[in-house]
């Protein structure tokens, strides 16, 4: 083949060829790689709302999806709190919080604490009980041992007695409280409230002014009601 056939031939391929190198890099300069794209985040429906900080129970490894084999995000020691968000649906895995707000997963017996039974019913409400009337005090009696007719008989009046009414509310601490032994503001206090913390009133008085809260050792106490809101 002569010299004059061949440069028209060569020059049609390398001009093809660099048409079609053109060609693949616009695509991909246009159609970024699938890899490096991430993949959508999947959605697990929570059966139970919880929300309530826990201890563990054992050191565990919290799981990106409540499957066994499903890649680990971290691990987390005993004893360490979690924020437990909710029970996944099949009841078999909690749905958790990490503190940098990642959502992650862990088996339900990994937190003995938010699987244990409901706490006991919290004691009735005493019964309610009228105001004090005033007690009688003998009258002075002389040096013979008779009554003195002439010296009125003094009375002692015993301080009023609250009653209360049975009641199953969750109010919010919205002042700096405390919990009182007895519902009087003069009365000795067992710890104090902080704003902003939930408390379970088991009964309310009559007059509207003190709560019979609900404590750890079920021991009786209250608060002010003028220290809480719904």
């Amino acid at each position: 083949m002569s010299e004059s056939l061949k440069s028209p031939r060569v020059a049609l391929a390398a001009g093809l060829f660099g048409v079609g190198a053109l060609a693949v890099a616009a695509f991909f300069a246009f159609n970024p790689a699938v890899s490096n794209r991430p993949a959508p985040e999947r959605q697990f429906h929570l059966a139970e709302l919880i929300g309530v900080k826990y201890p563990l129970g054992k050191t565990i490894e919290v799981l990106a999806a409540p499957e066994i084999g499903a890649p680990t995000i971290t691990r987390v020691r005993q004893g360490s709190e979690v924020n437990v968000l909710g029970v996944v649906d099949g009841d078999g895995w909690y749905q958790i919080e990490l503190p940098d707000k990642q959502l992650g997963y862990v088996q339900v017996g990994a937190i003995p604490a938010a699987s244990a039974p409901a706490a006991p019913s919290p004691p009735a409400a005493p019964p309610p009980v009228a105001q004090s009337a005033p007690m009688p005090v003998a009258p002075p009696v002389s040096a013979e041992g008779a009554a003195s007719p002439s010296a009125p008989a003094p009375t002692v009046t015993l301080p009023p007695v609250v009653e209360f009414e049975a009641a199953h509310d969750v109010l919010h601490v919205i002042n700096p409280s405390a919990v009182y032994l007895k519902p009087s503001r003069g009365a000795p206090t067992a710890y104090p409230v902080e704003a902003g913390r939930e408390v379970y009133v088991i009964a309310r008085s009559k007059d509207g002014n003190w709560a019979w809260v609900d404590t750890a050792d079920n021991a009786a106490a209250y608060m002010p009601m003028s220290d809480m809101a719904p």
